[in-house]
């Protein structure tokens, strides 16, 4: 979840990275069909704000946001990263 700046620009966040706020959380599971699970019952049952399914080379994660101000967006994005 949360990450200090240091640890953020080292792993390649952007500057105004929701995880700097503890506003975010990135979710690795075992397999696609887990990560596909965890991003419906995320669509389904939370108030989120960003939704990103990413990869790193053959590593896949869900990226997911929620403000705390409650200004969510429920925008769901697919981020490839080499």
């Amino acid at each position: 979840g949360y990450r200090c700046k240091d640890l953020n620009k080292k792993v390649g966040g952007v500057e105004n990275s929701q995880h700097l706020k503890g506003e975010a959380a990135d979710i690795k599971v075992r397999d696609r069909e887990d990560l596909i699970d965890v991003m419906r019952y995320i669509m389904d049952e939370t108030d989120f704000d960003q939704l990103i399914r990413e990869k790193s080379g053959s590593t896949e994660w869900v990226h997911v946001s929620h403000k705390r101000n409650g200004n969510n967006r429920r925008m769901v994005l697919r981020l490839a990263r080499k």
